[in-house]
């Protein structure tokens, strides 16, 4: 087996693994484990297809790039509007370390 074979088969492991803790609601589809998964996957998919050509598959393996990276995106986009909620809800501290909290 040569490096671009284990590849692919790393790669299939990586969808049937990201599937079956979805299923199981071990993890979320709108979480990064399960995109950064699906994403490494098919990395895994396109670097042994460089060996092994299909090109409807190649095509596949960029869409499944493309969906994934734009999933994280939008986790990070998510995280980042929750953490400016939780820090607007907190309040603030002043310079000389009181706390103000929103109500005052």
């Amino acid at each position: 087996m040569d490096l671009f074979d284990a590849a692919g088969i790393v790669g299939a492991g990586l969808y049937l693994a990201s599937y079956a803790l979805l299923s199981t609601d071990r993890i979320s589809a709108n979480g990064a484990k399960y995109i950064g998964m699906n994403l490494a996957a098919a990395v895994c998919m396109l670097i042994s297809l460089t060996a092994n050509w299909n090109a409807p598959s190649f095509f596949v393996q960029v869409c499944w790039v493309i969906f994934s990276l734009n999933g994280l995106f939008n986790c990070y986009k998510t995280q980042n509007q929750q953490r400016s909620v939780q820090l607007a809800t907190l309040g603030t501290a002043t310079p000389n370390g009181t706390f103000v909290s929103p109500a005052n």
